[in-house]
């Protein structure tokens, strides 16, 4: 017996809707068997197949609801900037065939990528808005000191455990040493961030006063980054308290800051990254708090003030990420906080002054301009290496910088080291810097007359810190040879041994996959826009980091330079989760009760988006059934 009308109708849409469900799976085996001999961290597209699995899977016996056309839009602009993301990191998997063979696997590459992604971001988006992180009663019991003193004492002691049992007096690199060789010898140079420098001084200069020892002098800067490092992680704990989240999940972060052996080491590494990366943190706690009116008003600005001077300060080029970061806070508060638009725009000014004019005054030597044109002099050295032709002209200008028989035999796709040591045997900044105009005309000429050439220099060079991940070193241990008599003592060696393994252990995994820890901030960032929250606010400067390093790093994939992300990630991703368009219990000063106001007449509540009528999110909704505070 045929099915009739409208049940021949519901039998093939769910028919159609089975097949495309197959369909989708399908292409996700694609993706897999297209991807799989990628050089990146296969584990992390495994996993995104798996979580695209599982979302079709679901689909097949739930039907999803389609969502507001802002969020249909918003998730297909994500998938699309993921599909190209990997697209374009795996090139060379794509160059390997010919002719109408590469097209189709160009579009395949497309098509599959898109419907993965887009399948992992429909079925995360809607989890998002619905989670409840905050339980509304905290703020009565809360003891913000105690806490700020809990989990203070607690990383501070772990990682002093480590410096002085397993590390002593605290590990150091050529970088490390490069900068003590300046605090001792007194002949400085900005390579490195020059006020990063003077700190050490300060403590190194203490720690010779009270124990004559070197070795001592430089455990007592070890000493003070991890009470710095503690402070840091434990004011972002305590902020997340005063937010009212729930007290497993304080735990679980206040673990993680404690216990996360990369943590651990870089607390005793004597590494400009590590303090940036502590700055970071205390920056964007700080933001937040400030935008949610949490604590003390004054106090919050003056941490405030601090904490972006200290990011602006202590890596050389995050001024650049700030001046980012600043416009975005301009557009987004300069009617609704001008105080804080104040503060970020005079912090910057005075990082500026600090970093010209006064180490201008203090006749501190500049670093060569070859240091910080990575990215243009690999592309330059792909160019050549790629057997592209020069003329007369350019061969003679090339020829006075760089020996260009050599070019081809030293490039490396992800390191400028051997290309940079090229350029300074012949000692090339003075003509650089003498002849700016001229090599920019010809890097310009050399990139349209060649620029997959230059497109695939800069993919190489910089894909470590978009792209899934790659196996890389992450940290170091010991101390390197010097002349000044610094060496390491070690007191139980199966804790070093343990933690050497352990770092080991750490290299291509999720957990220090860069790549995926810019994609889970562009996530932070994408949903926080979708969804009409500021919360996005706090995803900005480590994404601005992120976007310095696509112009200038040196290393396509190094751990250490985007640190900051790491230190950052729990508190920004609790807090996106907990949304920001209901007034949190840790405020400062509540707003009326929504019962007692008619609707009409409630005012705005703090973070909430003037110009949108759109109701309060799932979560907002279920963070108020929580009850009052």
């Amino acid at each position: 017996m045929e099915p009739s009308g409208i049940t021949a109708q519901l039998s093939q849409t769910r028919v159609t809707s089975h097949s495309a469900v197959i369909f989708r799976i399908l292409l996700t085996v694609i993706w897999l068997y297209l991807i799989e001999p990628s050089s990146a961290n296969f584990i992390v597209y495994a996993l995104i197949a798996a979580l695209a699995v599982a979302a079709n899977t679901i689909s097949w016996f739930k039907a999803s609801e389609p969502g507001s056309r802002r969020e249909r839009t918003g998730l297909i602009i994500l998938a699309l900037i993921l599909t190209l993301f990997t697209t374009a990191a795996n090139y060379e998997l794509l160059w390997l065939v010919a002719g109408v063979t590469k097209l189709v696997k160009i579009l395949l590459f497309l098509v599959s990528g898109y419907s993965v992604f887009s399948a992992v971001l429909r079925f995360i988006f809607p989890l998002t808005q619905v989670v409840t992180l905050v339980k509304a009663d905290r703020q009565a019991r809360l003891r913000p000191v105690r806490v700020f003193m809990l989990a203070f004492g607690l990383i501070a002691v772990v990682d002093l455990l480590y410096l002085f049992l397993a590390a002593y007096p605290g590990i150091l690199s050529l970088d490390s040493m490069g900068q003590i060789r300046q605090v001792i010898t007194g002949n400085y140079l900005d390579h490195h961030p020059i006020y990063h420098t003077f700190l050490i001084k300060l403590f190194y200069d203490i720690g010779m006063a009270c124990f004559g020892s070197v070795n001592a002098a430089v455990a007592t800067y070890c000493v003070a980054q991890i009470l710095m490092m503690a402070a840091a992680f434990a004011f972002a704990v305590m902020t997340l308290a005063q937010a009212g989240l729930r007290r497993r999940l304080l735990w679980l972060v206040l673990l993680i800051f404690a216990l996360t052996p990369y943590h651990v080491i870089y607390s005793v590494t004597i590494w400009k990254d590590v303090l940036f990366g502590g700055a970071v943190l205390f920056f964007i706690t700080c933001l937040y708090r400030c935008r949610r009116q949490i604590g003390h008003p004054v106090l919050n600005d003056s941490l405030y003030f601090f904490s972006a001077l200290a990011f602006c300060l202590l890596r050389s080029n995050a001024i650049y990420a700030f001046v980012l970061v600043a416009l975005v806070l301009l557009i987004q508060f300069h009617r609704q906080s001008p105080r804080l638009v104040l503060l970020t725009v005079l912090a910057l000014a005075l990082a500026a002054i600090l970093k010209g004019p006064v180490v201008t005054l203090l006749q501190i030597e500049r670093t060569d301009i070859i240091e910080s044109l990575s990215v243009p002099e690999q592309q330059i050295a792909r160019y050549i290496t790629d057997g592209n032709p020069l003329t007369a002209e350019e061969t003679a200008l090339l020829s006075q910088v760089i020996d260009l028989d050599k070019v081809s035999s030293q490039y490396d796709p992800g390191l400028s080291d051997p290309i940079k040591a090229l350029l300074r045997d012949k000692d090339s900044s003075a003509i650089l810097e003498a002849n700016k105009a001229d090599f920019l005309r010809l890097y310009i000429t050399l990139g349209l007359r060649a620029p997959f050439s230059y497109i695939e220099a800069w993919i190489d060079q910089t894909k470590g810190y978009w792209n899934a991940g790659y196996a890389y070193w992450i940290t170091n241990s010991g101390v390197v040879d010097n002349e000044f008599g610094i060496h390491q003592t070690i007191v139980v060696p199966l804790l070093a041994s343990l933690a050497d393994k352990l770092s080991q252990l750490m290299i291509g995994r999720l957990i220090t996959s860069n790549g995926l820890c810019t994609w889970l901030y562009l996530l932070g960032l994408g949903f926080a826009l979708i969804s009409r929250r500021k919360t996005y606010l706090e995803t900005v400067p480590p994404l601005a980091i992120v976007a310095t390093l696509l112009l200038a790093t040196p290393v396509y994939n190094e751990f250490r330079y985007v640190y900051g992300l790491y230190t950052a990630l729990p508190f920004v991703a609790l807090t996106c989760l907990i949304g920001d368009c209901q007034p949190l219990p840790g405020a400062l000063t509540p707003p009326p009760s929504v019962a007692a106001t008619p609707l009409s007449q409630q005012s705005m509540p703090p973070g909430a988006d003037p110009s949108s009528n759109t109701p309060a999110t799932n979560s907002d909704k279920a963070q108020t059934a929580a009850g009052p505070s």
